[in-house]
């Protein structure tokens, strides 16, 4: 489970706990430490996100990633790969497979047959 406790309170003192980064974003500290869980590094993230006023510029909206000393190595490779796939595809088109045009051009085939099936079933059904 993703921790969010402040380091200072977190209770692990036989491993302590070292800033890995600090990142602008609320969601995206959660979605790294997501992932850092799921490879098997524990995180913890300290921020003015959980609340009751969620700060979302500046300063005040950073939240500061939190991983064990002995898992600091494995927790920065991990960081570097998102980094990298977060670069990769910042220019990536969301969906890839259709354009813009196409897609205009399948809502139009749609509304047309949708447009047929009524003007039909109002002659056809009494």
């Amino acid at each position: 489970m993703v921790g969010m406790l402040p380091p200072e309170i977190s209770g692990e003192s036989d491993d302590p706990l070292v800033l890995l980064t600090t990142v602008g974003d609320a969601l995206l500290a959660q979605i790294l430490a997501a992932r850092l869980e799921a490879e098997g590094v524990s995180a913890q993230l300290k921020g003015e996100f959980s609340g009751p006023y969620p700060m979302t510029v500046g300063g005040m909206a950073e939240t500061e990633v939190w991983v064990p000393e002995s898992l600091m190595a494995d927790a920065r490779l991990i960081l570097q790969d998102v980094e990298t796939h977060e670069e990769a595809s910042e220019y990536e088109p969301l969906d890839s497979r259709i354009s813009t045009s196409q897609g205009v051009s399948f809502l139009w085939w749609i509304a047309a047959a949708l447009l047929l099936v009524s003007i039909w079933s109002v002659r056809v059904l009494p």
